[in-house]
């Protein structure tokens, strides 16, 4: 298989991610259990941070979504039935989004439950 372009980059950048992901779970997986809950202590004063910056970033999506679909159109040249589809997900991605938020990353269920 011969790696040009683009293609070399794109797989560069994953081989990248992929030995950065092993190399965090090595280290995690070897510092004591103090050097976690310090690290932990350290980043919990920027949650409230990160949550601004999510609902943030999901607010740009839905705002700025016909000027995102205008530069996937120009760039990957689709028909005009897939720019139809494309202009229809502006609001069920938001949502989708917004749900993944509530239940996954905020954990809504169980504080509503208690749990």
């Amino acid at each position: 298989m011969k790696l040009t372009g683009r293609r070399y980059l794109k797989m560069s950048i994953l081989a990248l991610v992929i030995i950065a992901i092993l190399v965090s779970v090595f280290y995690f997986a070897t510092t004591s259990y103090k050097d976690v809950e310090l690290i932990a202590g350290a980043t919990s004063g920027f949650v409230d941070t990160l949550r601004w910056f999510r609902w943030g970033i999901i607010i740009l999506l839905t705002a700025l979504w016909p000027q995102i679909t205008a530069v996937i159109v120009a760039y990957k040249h689709l028909e005009p039935e897939q720019v139809q589809k494309l202009a229809a997900l502006r609001w069920r991605v938001p949502v989708y989004l917004v749900i993944f938020e509530l239940l996954v990353i905020e954990s809504l269920p169980s504080k509503i439950l208690g749990l």
